[in-house]
């Protein structure tokens, strides 16, 4: 191989690089204004501007700093309550930051299907709690399933990481025979 031919193909390369860091880039600033324009649209001009503190959060430290950030300015913007369909609307917009996140994962598909999957289960969950008329329940309920979820995915990064013997068990009596 010439020197010719690796300056070529770094400089491919280097290009498909680039273009992965643009489209990363232009997903990001994409998923930023539906978040904020789903802000703006629950909670008008100040959730605009909520909105936009929760995507420059998001952009600089991550999604789970923006998710309760967010959250946070939430309850600032309504501290009396607020209704359904405005909760609505700004949980889809969260939901948008989580996919975007998990698109731009190593493995997209699977990670997309388990995000949409949690967010429909504790969705559901809270939605039958506040349905039941008791805000207590579906505290508890959220909680639970919110519990679970952690637990779920502490598991699962104890597989993925190799941290969990899968040997036999120290406890069967077969190996001291």
């Amino acid at each position: 191989m010439t020197d010719g031919e690796s300056a070529t193909g770094g400089r491919v390369e280097s290009l498909l690089l680039n273009r992965g860091q643009a489209d990363s880039r232009r997903l990001t600033g994409v998923a930023a204004l539906a978040f904020v324009a789903m802000f703006g649209l629950a909670a008008g001009p100040l959730g605009v501007a909520a909105g936009i503190t929760t995507a420059l959060v998001w952009v600089a430290v991550g999604t789970p700093y923006a998710i309760a950030v967010g959250h946070v300015l939430i309850v600032v913007l309504y501290p009396a309550g607020i209704d359904p369909v405005s909760i609505v609307i700004v949980e889809l917009g969260f939901l948008v930051l989580l996919l975007t996140a998990a698109v731009r994962a190593s493995t997209p598909g699977r990670v997309v299907g388990w995000t949409i999957g949690a967010a429909a289960g504790l969705g559901g969950v809270a939605w039958f709690g506040v349905r039941s008329q008791s805000l207590w329940l579906a505290a508890a309920l959220t909680t639970g399933g919110l519990a679970l979820a952690s637990y779920g995915v502490y598991r699962y990064e104890l597989v993925t990481l190799g941290l969990v013997d899968d040997s036999k068990s120290t406890h069967d009596t077969t190996e001291n025979l």
